[in-house]
């Protein structure tokens, strides 16, 4: 005769099966979100690890990424699916997979995008995250990516930069004075020359700095024509107030979508400046954007 179960054992089985039902792709994220609402957040401090494709992710709960993770999985995922799917595209062109995390922060793209890169490189100038960003490389022992201490602009400076208010340690941002770090930015296109390098994807996630890294930048997108994904944060909204500001893009033949936010796997739209999205993603080629979902995790 079976033992009746206690009170803290169906606990833990409920908490394990929304566990599992929060973390499954198959579910779609905005559902997953609705049911989160009646869960706990979790509690601060917990050392994690999530698989993330070919590795693993080293965690701790207690700010919003990690805890994104933590819950489902990913933070972004449609954005990292299409990226990992842009490299796979590129690799049955013949176009060499490189890819450039500018904005690295706590280094969950880059590690989720480096296993099918040729070569990967991030940029984070605040030390804070790019300790955390380097760790995930190291616990790894991945060899074909580097973590550079600066960020990028359109032209070498040591900037005033504000660290995160809130327990999101993405958001720091630059600003005109009275930021609470001097931290250093150099212009992009010397940087991808001096390394010999040229990148065929770009994330580019720099909370309203977007644009300064897009000019820092012109020549290495005009040789190369990256794919290039771009946060279009509140921050960002502001600055780019209007197409003008990716003019340069539509002048070479980019077309300009935005990935729709809230899903598990990348659903496109046209880009609209006055929408919000995931992220924004200039297209360089002529293949519509959807051939890319054949290449999808």
């Amino acid at each position: 005769m079976g033992s009746t179960p206690t009170a803290i054992t169906i606990y833990k089985d409920l908490d394990y099966m929304f566990s599992s039902i929060l973390k499954n792709p198959e579910i779609p994220l905005r559902i997953r979100k609705k049911i989160k609402k009646f869960m706990d957040t979790p509690e601060a401090g917990q050392a994690f690890t999530a698989p993330l494709f070919e590795y693993l992710y080293y965690g701790q709960t207690g700010n919003h990424q990690d805890d994104k993770i933590f819950t489902y999985g990913m933070h972004e995922p449609a954005t990292i699916r299409f990226m990992r799917a842009v490299l796979r595209f590129q690799k049955d062109r013949n176009i060499a997979p490189v890819y450039a995390d500018i904005g690295t922060n706590m280094g969950q793209h880059l590690l989720a995008i480096c296993g099918l890169a040729q070569r990967a490189f991030g940029f984070e100038p605040w030390s804070v995250v790019r300790t955390i960003a380097q760790k995930q490389l190291d616990e790894n022992q991945i060899t074909n990516t580097q973590i550079l201490p600066f960020g990028l602009s359109d032209q070498d400076a040591s900037l005033s930069y504000t660290r995160p208010a809130n327990n999101n340690l993405g958001t720091g941002m630059f600003v005109k004075e009275g930021g609470t770090d001097i931290l250093d930015v150099r212009q992009g296109d010397p940087v991808f020359e001096g390394m010999d390098v040229m990148p065929s994807l770009l994330k580019i996630d720099t909370e309203g700095f977007e644009d300064r890294v897009l000019r820092g930048l012109k020549q290495t997108i005009a040789n190369a024509r990256a794919v290039i994904v771009f946060e279009y944060s509140t921050q960002t909204r502001q600055i780019m107030t209007d197409e003008g500001a990716f003019r340069f893009l539509l002048t070479l033949g980019y077309k300009l979508y935005g990935i729709k936010p809230s899903r598990e796997f990348p659903c496109f739209a046209p880009f609209n400046v006055h929408k919000k999205f995931e992220n924004a993603i200039a297209w360089p080629y002529d293949e519509d954007i959807g051939e890319v979902r054949k290449y999808l995790d």
